[in-house]
């Protein structure tokens, strides 16, 4: 069933058909990997993504296409994107997604492939948008087809969408539809790789797959035939990243669907209930009983989800990379020293400082030492413990012999008041007269954050430790070498003992991030030789980075679940 194939039938307008889906390592035949994700950070040209989560779905695939791995990406288009706070001009314009060079996906005849699903009482069908990143192909299920009722055309509208029903129906659409994608246009994965229960639901429709092709009448025995092949990635320890409903709740959506395997709801319920409630189903716990081996995105992720959850006690850890070609600053592809990157970075803050003089009529000082906060708004980021002591923190920025300045850079989820109301006590601070040393971008994209990991001096990192699964963000600043300054979670408690990083004391953080700053940081910057050339600071820049290029480049994070969770010898598995 799940072996692979000789022929990709589907094909895009204007691309020619893709080869066997089938491929060999060390001589073993090995099938295409299908990635679901429910958001992917490409193109800001198309913007389908929130955060960290669809940033790093973009990077696998570059990390793919590089590595000549055949894969094949699934998620939904969604044309009015994600809702943020505060609203930005773009927002309500539908987005196309020809203008970043996807197309919608046609038969050997030319007719528009459409995938079709039963929800509730009425036939749901799907069109395919399709585009081919240098030999990963992605494709992404839209529902806005002439055929389907107003209400169904809106289903993909927005991703994340506060209104639970359509985000219970985007997840059938996800999974299910994703799973019955492949099959219609003949692509046979020797593994699925689910991201976050969001996805979850492929597992589902691989069940009811096989027991429709073999005859089988036990929604758990069929679990158990395709769960070798389906392998899934918690990437925060967040409830967030999947989706809680009731028993009702889910029996109104999924009851009809499973009767048409024959599959009784109760069956399919308990694979998914909370042991604390039993009349609640967790799309991660299922993502989790179904997988063969799961992973978390940092050590220090996968042991608080083993703490949280015991269920997860076989959870791995395979901790996040970034794309060296997608974030790193021209000039830097290679080898460099301590000399050529800190002129390398002066380029690149000049052009950041520039940029934001543009966007938000702030000019601040090209030679003052700039620190950046950047990440979505949300209360366990703790953005306002940047402003706990207001005063202290003015008389810092504000010294004239060693000047200092923030960039800020960041949404909050609309659905998210909590995350809206930091923002908005934030927003107050930084309308104050004595932070005019303080910058804000609203719009914070794709472009926004290669301009600011490539000009920042300092990013700052300020979660509650255990809530920060990776941090991304920090490695492709660390690429460019800026300074991490950090709580010491994700991927920053891994290389929290190397002189280069400072660590910010979980539970003072606002008050060790005033000290760091003012009696380390400040000063190891401003030391100048007679050149003006910071000695001592180039060297921890060039040591920085150098701590991402030997472990954190999305190079070895692919080749780690290659070797182990996509296709692990057998010696690896027991291992395991």
């Amino acid at each position: 069933m799940l072996t692979a194939d000789k022929k990709i039938r589907g094909k895009s307008e204007g691309q020619e058909e893709g080869n066997s889906d089938a491929y060999s390592i060390d001589g073993q035949k090995r099938g295409t990997i299908a990635f679901f994700c429910a958001e992917y950070g490409i193109d800001d040209r198309l913007p389908i993504y929130a955060g960290g989560l669809g940033i790093l779905a973009g990077d696998f695939i570059i990390e793919a296409s590089r590595n000549g791995t055949p894969f094949v990406a699934l998620g939904l288009f969604y044309k009015l994107g994600f809702s943020t706070y505060p609203k930005q001009p773009s927002d309500d314009i539908e987005k196309d997604p020809t203008t970043a060079g996807f197309n919608l996906l046609r038969n050997e005849k030319g007719e528009r492939v459409e995938v079709s699903l039963k929800i509730k009482d009425r036939i749901v069908c799907l069109k395919v948008w399709e585009n081919n990143y240098e030999g990963s192909r992605v494709f992404l299920l839209d529902s806005d087809v002439e055929t389907n009722s107003v209400e169904d055309r809106r289903i993909t509208e927005h991703l994340y969408p506060e209104n639970f029903d359509q985000r219970m129906v985007q997840q059938i659409v996800l999974g299910i539809g994703g799973v019955k994608l492949l099959a219609i246009i003949g692509i046979k994965p020797g593994v699925y790789h689910l991201n976050e229960g969001h996805t979850s639901f492929a597992a589902l429709g691989l069940a009811l797959d096989y027991m429709r092709l073999h005859n089988e009448t036990v929604l758990l025995n069929a679990i158990k035939k395709v769960s070798p092949y389906v392998v899934g990635t918690k990437h925060t320890i967040l409830a967030g990243a999947g989706i809680f409903f009731t028993k009702d709740q889910c029996e109104k959506y999924l009851a009809g669907f499973l009767s048409q395997y024959g599959v009784a709801f109760e069956e399919f319920f308990k694979l998914g209930v909370e042991d604390i409630d039993l009349q609640i189903f967790s799309t991660t716990r299922f993502l989790i009983r179904v997988s063969s081996l799961s992973n978390g995105v940092s050590k220090i992720h996968s042991v608080y989800e083993k703490e949280t959850y015991p269920e997860n006690k076989n959870m791995i850890a395979i901790t996040n990379g970034v794309s060296q070609s997608r974030w790193s600053a021209k000039g830097l592809d290679g080898e460099v020293d301590s000399k050529l990157l800190w002129d390398i970075h002066k380029s690149c803050k000049n052009e950041l400082i520039d940029w934001v003089a543009e966007e938000t009529g702030k000019r601040l000082n090209k030679d003052a030492l700039t620190i950046v906060w950047a990440r979505r708004m949300a209360v366990y980021k703790q953005p306002l413990s940047l402003f706990d002591d207001t005063e202290r923190l003015a008389a810092i920025l504000s010294d004239a012999k060693r000047p200092m300045q923030i960039i800020i850079a960041g949404e909050a989820y609309t659905g998210d008041s909590e995350g809206v109301s930091v923002l908005e006590q934030m927003s107050v601070f930084i309308k104050e007269k004595r932070f005019n040393n303080i910058a804000y971008i609203s719009d914070y994209n794709i472009s926004v954050a290669k301009r600011l990991v490539r000009g920042a001096d300092v990013w700052l990192n300020t979660p509650i430790k255990g809530k920060e699964a990776s941090g991304t963000s920090g490695m492709k600043s660390a690429l460019n070498g800026v300074i991490q300054c950090s709580v010491e979670d994700g991927w920053i408690e891994e290389v929290r003992d190397n002189a280069a990083i400072f660590v910010l004391d979980q539970h003072k953080t606002s008050a060790d991030f005033y000290n760091i700053l003012e009696n380390k940081i400040s000063s190891e910057y401003y030391e100048r030789d007679g050149d003006n050339f910071p000695v001592l600071w180039a060297e921890r820049m060039k040591s920085t980075r150098d701590i991402v290029l030997k472990s954190f480049l999305a190079e070895r994070m692919f080749g780690e679940y290659m070797d182990l969770m996509y296709f692990p010898t057998t010696a690896t598995k027991m291992k395991l």
